[in-house]
């Protein structure tokens, strides 16, 4: 006891865990402890077993047990303390760009670990050796999060200086100079939001640096796509790959734009903003390159076909292009291309599209001729005829047809051997189409060749004959055949002149009859309303029970033939209501009438046959277009007025207006006559900003032509542009009522007259009243108010 005493007070003033200078004395003094406390141990236990051997109660001694204990604690304990205290010097002391912070990381923890595991006794926390330790190893844990951060990636320089500049310190940031111990000197702990926030904007700003750098990738690797022009090399851009690398760019310039609203982008604000003002050049050199090749292989094409004092103009740019696409073609690389010092894309192409407009100017005669020849090319700009010109193919003037000819969009082409003078296996075209899906036949095949104009023209023409001799074919079947059936067998607009001739002679004869019969009219419209409701029960049994199923095609046919009957029967009604005895009374002449030639005196004469609507004395002659299956929306107590109105006027070759307001269907009205009438209208939307030179050119084309031309909202048109129009609507007017042939515009071109020219015209309402024109227009107008 007396020894154990003495240990005990040693122990707790001088123990190994008391005065600690260093782990090498504090383990010396610690195996000197063992050795004694061994001693004294060995004693308890001989003198405990002597105890039991006299049946004695043994005699307990906690303090031994419990310096025991704490030196197996310490024992423990030491080893730990020694190499973490090697550690941070060694991490302390370490370059901090050669420091892995996850691997150091690994070793705090792992000491965490063993010092929580081998060191549980609550007592050890008193000792200030044990709690420096631990208290160091807790800073230092907490520490690791924003040496994280600040050893991420994302930290570079301009990061680093953020962080001085936040925290009002000072390191060097050299690689060989900069320690750990002075980063961690930072005072982590205080300013951890500060580097979590610059860390985070470091994050942001790489991402963006990361994508700026794929972009600057890609496009340095992007190459242009060249095509072979005839037999004369790789000088047309690929349209197909252009139109990807445009659609690249606009992605590109799109992410750029983005990047620019984001306010990490600040240091890369230079090269994303150079990047984007780039790729919008690009663009912009692109499309112009595009539209360039484009007028210069219509020029080509063309100018090959002129004589050689005519292309000699067009040689020097046609080898200035050349030796572009060449040079182009060797380098290959979009940026190089389009960017090279030396001669700047956008520059060149600037110049060469001014050379190229210059000598498409010199074409004006060539083009004049061609649109004589074949007047609906005026509906066109100069451009788009040259590209129809330079190829006579039907794939070149397919997208321009609804242009040309209204409700064609398509053509059907057969492959024929009949003409000797064609090449073998030559199509010829056989047919026309709309986009509705209805089809017209041709009588006469149309054979495409080099001469756009001539083989136009020749479409035309079948198309006219090929109407005009359906309308003869139908004409003596509508007395004994349903609507439904001519309906299956010709076109709509060829069912509708053959229903309206029909109802035409059937009408007028039941009013001649009602002179002596009184119920002839009664009968007619019994009958006629018998064969509108044929044609309302086959629509409404249209795929009932499992039975047949109308085509689209045939059920548009049926359905815009009784909007067309119902109004004719309306038509009937009024005839009735109103006690017509007389077939030169107005009330039946104000109605639209059709009239057919006989189909016996047409095949005497062996010519086509004469087709006219009548609207009062006036008769105008059917003008053979192809309508397809567009909509008619009936006749109305209204559209017969304004048709009244509207024949008054081209009798005299009078421009007409239809006022209303703004729900009004005036154009719409203006259609559907000239739908009856079966004749092209040319429709300008008017504005403030419409070119008088615009406006002449579709008159000279329509004057020409015999098209109907309608001027939708004509109070919009500036003042120049309505004396421009009253001055050529004078000269045409004075010239076709004088029965000319031909008459010079005041613009000076001259223009063969087309006596089947009308023109049209809507405006709105002001203050409910109709718009009124300039005195100077006000002789050649007339004005039909829409209510």
């Amino acid at each position: 006891e007396t020894l154990l005493a003495r240990m005990s007070n040693t122990h707790s003033a001088s123990g190994p865990h008391m005065n600690f200078t260093s782990a090498e004395s504090a383990t010396t003094k610690l195996r000197e402890f063992q050795v004694d406390f061994k001693l004294l141990d060995e004693r308890r236990v001989a003198f405990n077993a002597v105890q039991e051997m006299f049946q004695m109660i043994r005699t307990p001694y906690p303090r031994l047990d419990e310096i025991g204990t704490e030196l197996n604690i310490l024992e423990n304990f030491f080893p730990i303390y020694e190499m973490f205290g090697a550690f941070l010097d060694r991490f302390m002391d370490g370059l901090w760009s050669e420091c892995d912070v996850e691997a150091s990381y690994k070793e705090v923890d792992s000491f965490w670990k063993k010092l929580t595991k081998t060191v549980p006794h609550l007592k050890a926390i008193e000792w200030a050796v044990y709690r420096d330790t631990y208290d160091s190893l807790i800073k230092i844990r907490r520490m690791f999060p924003k040496l994280r951060l600040l050893a991420a990636k994302e930290m570079n320089s301009r990061h680093w200086i953020q962080v001085m500049e936040c925290t009002n310190c000072s390191i060097s940031l050299e690689a060989d100079v900069l320690l750990v111990s002075e980063v961690i000197d930072i005072d982590l702990e205080k300013y951890g939001q500060v580097i979590s926030d610059i860390n985070k904007r470091a994050q942001t700003e790489m991402r963006l640096e990361k994508s700026l750098a794929k972009i600057s990738e890609e496009w340095s690797e992007q190459v242009l796509e060249f095509s072979q022009y005839n037999d004369r090399g790789p000088l047309l851009l690929d349209k197909d790959h252009v139109q990807v690398l445009l659609r690249n760019a606009e992605g590109s310039q799109q992410l750029i734009s983005n990047m620019l609203l984001t306010p990490e982008i600040s240091p890369l604000r230079d090269d994303a903003a150079g990047w984007a003002a780039r790729l919008a050049k690009l663009t912009e050199i692109l499309e112009k390159w595009l539209i360039a090749q484009e007028l210069w292989a219509n020029l080509e094409a063309v100018f090959n076909r002129l004589r050689t004092k005519e292309r000699a103009q067009f040689e020097a740019i046609d080898t200035t292009w050349c030796r572009m696409m060449a040079q182009s073609f060797l380098v290959k690389t979009v940026l190089l291309v389009c960017f090279a010092e030396d001669a700047p894309k956008d520059v060149f192409l600037q110049q060469f599209m001014a050379d190229l407009e210059r000598c498409q100017g010199s074409l004006e005669i060539y083009l004049r001729e061609k649109r004589e020849i074949f007047p609906r090319f005026y509906f066109v700009n100069d451009r788009s005829l040259l590209q129809i010109l330079s190829d006579g193919s039907v794939d070149v003037v397919r997208p321009y047809l609804r242009m040309l000819f209204g409700s064609i969009s398509s053509l059907k082409t057969e492959a024929t051997d009949d003409d000797p003078t064609a090449a073998a296996g030559a199509d010829c075209i056989v047919a026309v189409m709309s986009s509705d899906g209805d089809m017209l036949p041709l009588i006469e095949s149309v054979r495409p060749g080099d001469e756009t104009d001539q083989w136009l023209l020749a479409l035309q023409r079948s198309v006219y004959h090929t109407l005009y001799r359906s309308a003869s074919s139908i004409a003596p079947l509508t007395s004994h055949l349903p609507i439904e059936d001519y309906c299956l067998k010709f076109q709509l607009q060829v069912a509708m002149v053959g229903l309206h001739q029909q109802w035409t002679k059937d009408c007028h004869q039941a009013i001649l009859d009602g002179r002596t019969d009184r119920q002839s009219l009664l009968a007619f419209k019994q009958k006629f309303s018998g064969q509108v409701s044929s044609v309302q029960s086959g629509l409404m049994r249209n795929g009932e029970r499992g039975g047949d199923v109308l085509s689209n095609v045939m059920l548009q046919k049926l359905q815009g033939v009784l909007v067309f009957a119902l109004s004719l029967l309306e038509s009937i009604d009024d005839v009735i209501r109103k006690r017509v005895r007389d077939t030169n009374d107005f009330d039946w002449e104000r109605y639209p009438r059709c009239y057919v030639q006989d189909p016996v005196a047409v095949d005497c004469a062996g010519s086509l046959p004469t087709v006219e609507l009548g609207l009062l004395q006036h008769r105008i002659p059917y003008g053979g277009e192809y309508q397809g299956c567009s909509s008619f929306l009936g006749l109305t107590p209204l559209t017969d007025r304004s048709f009244v109105m509207l024949a008054q006027a081209m009798s005299t070759y009078q421009l007409s207006c239809l006022a209303g307001d703004g729900i009004s269907t005036k154009t719409e009205t203006i259609k559907m006559l000239a739908r009856m009438c079966g004749v092209f209208m040319r429709s300008v939307a008017c504005s403030s900003v419409l070119e008088p030179q615009a406006l002449v050119k579709t008159i000279s084309g329509c004057v020409q032509d015999g098209s109907w031309m309608c001027l939708q909202d004509i109070h919009l048109l500036q003042d120049l542009a309505l004396q421009a129009l009253a001055s050529h609507m004078k000269t045409v007017v004075g010239a076709l009522q004088a029965k000319a042939r031909i008459c010079t515009l005041p613009s000076g071109t001259s223009v063969r007259l087309n006596p089947r020219f009308a023109m049209m015209s809507t405006a709105a309402l002001r203050n409910n009243l109709p718009w009124s024109p300039p005195g100077y227009l006000r002789e050649q107008f007339r004005t039909v108010s829409v209510i």
